[in-house]
């Protein structure tokens, strides 16, 4: 969970996904009482991924039959698979679903575990895209990255997949990581009744275009960040060959942490235009946002922290949003969703609006907008927010509570 140090704090939300494609081994692994044939591991896997990544679409749950011999129950469906196809049902019934599926596994370790199977860690990243119901397939992909564990089987020269499990922590909020000023207001992330538009009430609050006795100190960002460079930069730092978490899928340029939603909402603010209110020296203070404040104290938590970067973003250019669904390219999505099926009150993550698409569905059938969602920690590429939403149900995050910010225009 969360340490004491500034570290971002992000829901490292447990959105599973699927693989295929080629896949890097690492170098030759054994035990004492246990050998493997990494190329055998390597194309167990590949046939297993390229399965899962067709099941995405399907419209109900396929036949196994292939999983092989050595499971005790050969037509069973791993977590993955299991969780997969309940999020791929979820969406179509809301006019999203997915026209293709495409992953890059890459082998991290093998190792033998003492009942002779072997364990696998490998990171996977998927590249999707949708078809909109009356509004056809997006042009831009999404993606998702994360790392799983699969467990083989190995009879004579005969490797099969088991189970397949997401890897990833969940990072939550605790009372020490709220500023004293902090005072989120709750966005409804309820659809709107069929033949309704969602409205934006445009209220003002804070600093972005609230009248009255001018600040001097702290300055604050009162001018709307870039759209157009928000999204380019969003996108690039969360698709190929940056669409992973490791320090490498990072901008050089800025800290890393254990956990990286806020850090990189703050580098995209940044690309946007948005001036470091870095001269102060307290890492505390809401006052300030930088990477690197004056003296020793490196970023400020306004920069790391996803509730006290939304305690300083709303007192710029941005103003609370009644509802989610209306959010538009530029808008941030703060969001506490604990895994315990009970949201505490603490923000926990936050992720930046990199497109929107139209889907029709509902009963009677109405127009709804479906914002898409970039982050890391794990890492998402304009992702359909709905996808976000089933996948974090699935992880007992069954009690969600948004907190969005609307760009002001």
């Amino acid at each position: 969970m969360n340490n004491k140090r500034i570290t971002t704090l992000c829901l490292a939300s447990s959105l599973l996904l699927t693989f295929g494609a080629a896949i890097t081994p690492p170098a030759a692994a054994t035990t004492s009482n246990c050998k493997f044939n990494e190329s055998k591991v390597s194309s167990t896997i590949e046939s297993y991924v390229k399965k899962v990544d067709s099941e995405w679409l399907e419209n109900s749950t396929s036949n196994t039959s292939n999983r092989g011999p050595n499971s005790s129950n050969p037509s069973a469906l791993t977590s993955t698979e299991q969780i997969n196809q309940r999020v791929r049902d979820a969406i179509s019934t809301q006019g999203i679903r997915v026209a293709s599926a495409s992953s890059e596994p890459q082998i991290v370790n093998i190792s033998c575990q003492t009942d002779g199977k072997i364990a696998v860690t490998a990171e996977i990243s998927t590249t999707f895209t949708f078809n909109y119901e009356g509004y056809g397939t997006s042009e831009t992909p999404g993606i998702k990255s994360d790392q799983h564990v699969l467990t083989l089987s190995v009879d004579s020269s005969d490797y099969s997949v088991l189970e397949d499990k997401i890897t990833s922590h969940e990072e939550v909020a605790t009372p020490g990581d709220t500023p004293p000023e902090y005072d989120p207001t709750i966005s409804n992330s309820d659809y709107p009744e069929a033949g309704q538009a969602v409205e934006s009430s445009g209220t003002s609050v804070g600093g972005g275009t609230a009248s009255g006795t001018p600040l001097i100190l702290p300055a604050y960002n009162t001018v709307s960040p870039d759209v157009s460079a928000m999204q380019q930069y969003a996108l690039k730092w969360t698709s190929p060959p940056y669409e992973g978490d490791e320090k490498k899928h990072f901008n050089p340029e800025f800290g890393y942490w254990n956990n990286n939603c806020a850090n990189f909402v703050s580098q995209v603010l940044h690309a946007g235009g948005w001036s470091y209110d870095d001269w102060g020296v307290n890492p505390h203070s809401t006052k300030f946002w930088g990477p690197d404040l004056l003296g020793p104290a490196g970023a400020s938590r306004t920069w790391t922290y996803s509730a006290s970067q939304y305690t300083y973003v709303k007192e710029g250019a941005y103003t609370p949003l009644d509802n989610i669904w209306n959010a538009k390219p530029g808008d941030l999505l703060y969001v506490d969703w604990d895994p315990d099926g009970k949201a505490d009150g603490l923000i926990d993550h936050v992720m930046v609006v990199t497109g929107s698409a139209s889907r029709i569905s509902g009963t009677p059938l109405a127009l709804y907008n479906e914002p898409l969602i970039s982050q890391k920690t794990p890492n998402r590429s304009n992702l359909p927010l709905s996808l976000s939403i089933k996948f974090a149900t699935e992880q007992q995050k069954t009690d969600i509570k948004w907190y969005g910010l609307q760009r002001e225009s």
